[in-house]
């Protein structure tokens, strides 16, 4: 079955509007394949700052006639031309053009065969254009989709931006090994330099440093420039790289480039230099008059909330109380600084500088810059505990400033945070029920909402947290949500006590000798009463199998205790199924409906004291339900 190739050609557009293009395009092409055939078509997306295509495989020809493609492709170009929601379009005027952004031509093929789509007066064709320098917009026949990426990319243009991307961080890898330094990969910058050139082409540079500015800014001012930090050697020479789009004068380039990175460095020695006019702890002063984020209050409001948040999560960790508070006192001074202000990157990591600079304790300085970025920024694998603190309180108050804002808890910025703290609480074995912890804080929040009390605000917390961390577990852990919609309530707002629960209900239900557990819960839980108390009297068990049960009940609980205040749900997993046997012989032996009141009272109030036990480990009628679920019909 043969392929379907569409191209737009643009005048140069950013990778903003680009990729915006790119996924209305793909969008609009899939519903409408949807529409003509039965199968799921695949669909390879292209997109360079001059061009956007894609690729749809294998259609069927019996269903996609030459002239059925023609007013379906027509269709779709008009409908992306005209209707892109993007800021930057939609600000044009409309009286300017028809269109929402220029098309300079079209192609359109179906296996070897033109489809002539139009829009606009524009009709397809089989013909394309080379890199707009290299090759001067040299015309490339293609003969089919399968010509696509390699004619292109003999005439200079890499239309795969995954293999642009893999070109840049392959050049950077290699411009490191001649400077003999560590490969640095900033992360978003490499897409960034693939998604605007359409050949990456690496020249390298060296300029002189400015005296005395730390290497965490050099390489930022150089980011913001477009540029890569390589090393700064012991001659104070700054060595980094470049991307032009295609091929160049390399000596002509490489001078360009040391004169942006000249000027761009000697600003940010200007600006550090004005910072240091004062203080890290003299910044703190200005925060009474600076906004936070959200507009909700001002910095320093904030910064009281994460003093009183951090003291408490300090002493769950037993970090340094005293440097704890030190580091939230100062975590949100750095946003008064001047290079902050410039390069909003550097909250976190400017404080910490600023702080070693004017000599405080190396602990609040490495805390700083654990607690004010998120592990994927800075890197860390094993933080401090006493950044730790701090990481985990201002992330805790960010999502409470969202809920009372009313803010959509499924917005990217949310989701990321709520990602950001189960991967901290999970990978440092943080054992901690964060919606526990605002009672300390309630005052400060009705302040910023004063028509939300602090119990609603931690049943929104609490609500949040459940929802959000079960979805890490899917995405991350690979635990199914059969599995987590099995977590006991109580401990879904704490994600390493969620992860290792699951972990061990997804283990033992992997594991042989599943079923007999489920069963000895199956037989107790059809005879329990759900309005029985838990209280029961030994002295009036009749039967012998009444009294084996009893007593396997408190070896179990015991343990059971022990065990899930260590948080180890496998050996609580292991202690419940000990009491299969006794389980067992009681509904075996005993009757539960007969004898006085009194006697079938008092077996109710010790079955449901059992049932209890299995319920603290895990909800297994979810469990027994999700055994019972029809296959391809998982519950969400």
């Amino acid at each position: 079955m043969p392929d379907l190739l569409l191209e737009i050609a643009t005048a140069e557009m950013s990778r903003e509007i680009l990729q915006t293009i790119a996924a209305n395009l793909s969008s609009r092409v899939d519903e409408a394949l949807a529409e003509n055939s039965r199968a799921q078509q695949e669909i390879r997306l292209f997109y360079t700052p001059r061009r956007v295509a894609l690729i749809a495989s294998d259609l069927p020809e019996e269903r996609f006639t030459d002239r059925k493609l023609t007013g379906v492709v027509s269709g779709i170009l008009k409908s992306v031309a005209t209707n892109t929601e993007h800021k930057e379009l939609n600000n044009l005027d409309p009286s300017q053009a028809r269109l929402l952004f220029p098309i300079r031509h079209l192609v359109c093929l179906y296996g070897e065969r033109v489809i002539s789509a139009s829009v606009e007066n524009i009709v397809a064709d089989r013909v394309t254009r080379g890199h707009w320098r290299t090759n001067q917009e040299e015309q490339v026949v293609l003969s089919s989709p399968d010509d696509y990426e390699q004619a292109l990319a003999g005439r200079g243009v890499i239309v795969n931006p995954d293999r642009r991307g893999q070109m840049v961080t392959d050049a950077i890898a290699e411009a490191a090994r001649e400077a003999a330094t560590p490969a640095r990969f900033p992360e978003g910058l490499l897409q960034d330099i693939a998604d605007e050139v359409e050949f990456p082409e690496p020249v390298s540079g060296v300029v002189n440093l400015p005296s005395d500015l730390p290497t965490p800014l050099v390489a930022t001012a150089l980011r913001e420039a477009g540029l890569v930090l390589l090393a700064v050697d012991r001659e104070s020479v700054v060595r980094f790289v470049g991307f032009a789009d295609g091929t160049v004068d390399r000596d002509a380039v490489r001078a360009g480039y040391e004169r942006v990175a000249q000027s761009a460095l000697r600003g940010c020695k200007a600006i550090f230099a004005r910072d240091r006019e004062t203080s890290l702890a003299d910044h703190v002063r200005s925060l009474r008059g600076m906004s936070d984020a959200m507009n909700l209050g001002s910095l320093w409001e904030k910064t009281e909330r994460l003093r009183l948040l951090s003291e408490q999560i300090a002493r769950v960790l037993d970090a340094s109380v005293e440097t704890v508070d030190r580091v939230a006192f100062l975590s949100q001074a750095d946003l008064a600084t001047w290079i902050v202000r410039e390069f909003p990157s550097l909250h976190g990591i400017a404080g910490a500088i600023y702080a070693k600079l004017d000599g405080e304790d190396p602990s609040v300085c490495i805390a700083l810059e654990e607690g004010g970025k998120s592990r994927a920024e800075t890197g860390i694998v094993q933080g401090t505990v006493e950044g730790l603190a701090i990481a985990i309180a201002v992330r805790c108050d960010d999502l409470c400033c969202h809920l009372l804002l009313g803010n959509d808890v499924h917005l990217p910025r949310i989701v990321g945070i709520a990602d950001d703290l189960a991967s901290l609480m999970i990978d440092e074995k943080i054992d901690l029920d964060l919606a526990s912890m605002l009672g300390s804080v309630s005052e400060q929040y009705r302040v910023l909402a004063p028509t939300i009390k602090g119990e609603e605000l931690e049943k929104r917390l609490r609500t949040c947290l459940e929802e959000h961390f079960l979805e890490y577990l899917d995405r991350s852990e690979k635990i199914t949500s059969l599995i987590t919609s099995a977590i006991p309530k109580e401990v879904r707002a704490n994600p390493y006590r969620s992860r290792n629960c699951a972990r061990a209900l997804q283990d033992a239900m992997n594991r042989e000798g599943s079923c007999s557990l489920l069963d000895s819960y199956r037989k107790l839980s059809t005879i329990s009463s759900a309005r029985s108390n838990r209280v029961f009297d030994p002295s009036l068990f009749e039967a012998e199998s009444e009294r084996d049960l009893w007593r396997e009940y408190l070896k179990a609980e015991g343990k059971l205790k022990t065990s899930l205040a260590e948080s180890d749900y496998a050996q609580a997993i292991d202690e419940l199924a000990m009491l299969g046997e006794a389980i067992d012989r009681y509904t075996r032996d005993v009757d539960s409906h007969a004898g006085s009141i009194e006697v079938r009272n008092n077996r109710q109030g010790l079955i449901a004291c059992v049932v209890d036990l299995y319920m603290r480990v895990g909800d297994f009628d979810a469990l027994i339900a999700s055994e019972e679920h029809v296959p391809g019909e998982e519950k969400r």
